[in-house]
Formats: structure tokens, C-alpha cells, sequence
């Protein structure tokens, strides 16, 4: 089975929402799996259940399991992901912006 991960990123807005400007920051990680399964992290905010270590953890886990990261935009989502530690080096990545 071909094993697809449709992923979006939430960002601060001020300072900046470009992840190499001090002080911007993640809000949200959204995944879709090709199997329907569906799932979001929040990040820097008041109503965050999880560590940002573990959320890393977690998403990365998703990565590991996919074959191909399907996102709008994937440039800047990508870029956010990779400030944070995760890796998809090995992951095809369809774009469709």
C-alpha cells in the first residue's frame, strides 16, 4: 500500500511567520494518513496537552511510516518542520501549490 501524509502548519504571525526569524513560532501540525486517519498537535499555546518533544516525537513517527508528503505550500510547511527537528530527507514531496 502506497502510504500518502497530507500535512498544513499553523504559525505565529508576529514577530514574523518565517521560522528563521527569532521570536515566530509554530501554533498546529495537522495530518491526514491515506488510511483517513486525521490528526493535530498544538504548540506554544495555553491549551497544548503535549510537550513540543513529544509532538516532534509523534509527527515523526508519522513521517517514518509514509512514503510521500502530499502539502499546499510545501516549501514554508516543510521549513517549519525542519526547525523543529524533523526529518523527511527520505520522504517524495508533492506540492500542490
Amino acid at each position: 500500500m502506497f502510504n500518502a501524509v497530507a500535512i498544513d502548519v499553523e504559525t505565529s504571525k508576529k514577530p514574523n511567520f518565517l521560522p528563521w526569524i527569532p521570536g515566530s513560532y509554530l501554533h498546529l501540525i495537522s495530518l491526514a494518513r491515506s488510511d483517513g486517519v486525521v490528526k493535530s498537535w498544538l504548540l506554544n499555546h495555553a491549551k497544548a496537552t503535549k510537550s513540543i518533544r513529544q509532538v516532534v516525537e509523534e509527527v515523526q513517527a508519522e513521517l517514518n511510516a509514509a512514503d510521500v508528503i502530499i502539502a499546499h505550500n510545501a516549501k514554508f510547511d516543510l521549513n517549519w518542520l525542519r526547525k523543529y527537528g524533523l526529518d523527511y530527507t527520505n520522504l517524495s514531496i508533492w506540492d500542490c501549490q
